[in-house]
Order: structure tokens, then sequence, then C-alpha cells
């Protein structure tokens, strides 16, 4: 049965630490104690390789984050909507 989530990352997301809380609370993640992008990144990997399981996750307000950290967020999660275009769904908020 695949699961199915729905997230969204809004102004209250002020840092990396804060994104890694928002995705580990809402997916599983399997540990939610991520303080570096390595660890998201692999974790991140796994889940979409290994799950069955379809995230769509909106950004609705991404100035909370500074520049290099955002520029991280979105090459982790482009690279996995690349490779699991079934599993992933980023949409910008209207």
């Amino acid at each position: 049965m695949k699961e199915e989530y729905y997230l969204t990352i809004d102004a209250s997301v002020q840092s990396s630490l804060d994104l890694f809380e928002v995705w580990t609370d809402t997916i599983y993640l399997g540990f939610s104690g991520i303080t570096c992008w390595d660890a998201f990144d692999e974790l991140m990997r796994e889940c979409f390789e290994y799950r069955d399981i379809c995230v769509c996750v909106t950004h609705a307000d991404l100035s909370g984050i500074d520049g290099q950290d955002l520029h991280i967020y979105n090459s982790i999660l482009s690279e996995i909507a690349s490779e699991h275009t079934e599993k992933l769904r980023i949409r910008l908020a209207d």
C-alpha cells in the first residue's frame, strides 16, 4: 500500500534544522535528530529508493532559509525528483 504525505514549507522554517524536522516529522525518515545535510541526503535517498511512497511538498515561503542552505536543499530535492518522478512532487504555492 502506497504511503502518501503532504507537507508545506512556510515562513516558520528558519534554518536547515527546521527543514530536517518538517521532513522527518512528516514522512518518518527513521531518525529525527538529523543535524547535517549529508545525513538528510542519505536518509531521503533511502526513503525514496526503498519505500512505496508519494510525497507532495509545497514551498509556500522559503525566505527564512539562508542562501547556501537553500541551494543545498534545492539540489537534493531536484536530484531525488529527477530519479523518482512518480514519488516526489514539488510545487510552489500560488
